[in-house]
């Protein structure tokens, strides 16, 4: 009988860990950056501010990486490191120089996003699809 208890309270405890698979990687040496935001403090530049940073290689993310966070709004930030210099490399305006790509977007945007622009709800065991964009 205690047996099934602990299995109800384990079953009770469940996070939904989504997982996030990047597509359109065009360069299959260079890193792929993630940063996951749970609000806009650093966002989407700001990679350390994230809740789940991860750093890889291409193939890796392709196939998708486990996150662990628990339900919640989360917005994705990938970008793919070209020049190996552990950063984003961008215009003097703010436009990156590298490839990207921001959970919930469809097409590339014309100016800085913002968290709200790439939020997405994640209520269950979720894949989320970032696409990379050129510059």
């Amino acid at each position: 009988m205690k047996y099934i208890f602990v299995l109800m309270m384990l079953i009770n405890l469940k996070s939904y860990s989504f997982k996030v698979v990047v597509t359109g990687i065009e360069e299959k040496k260079a890193d792929i950056y993630m940063a996951i935001f749970e609000k806009d403090e650093g966002f989407p530049y700001e990679v350390k501010n994230g809740v789940f940073v991860w750093t890889g290689n291409p193939g890796e993310a392709e196939k998708g990486i486990e996150t662990g966070l628990p339900a919640g709004r989360y917005a994705v930030v990938v970008y793919q490191d070209l020049n190996d210099n552990h950063e984003m490399d961008r215009w003097f305006w703010g436009k990156p120089k590298e490839p990207y790509g921001l959970s919930g977007a469809d097409r590339k945007l014309r100016r800085r996003p913002k968290f709200h622009d790439g939020a997405v709800k994640i209520d269950s065991d979720d894949v989320v699809e970032v696409r990379l964009w050129n510059p």
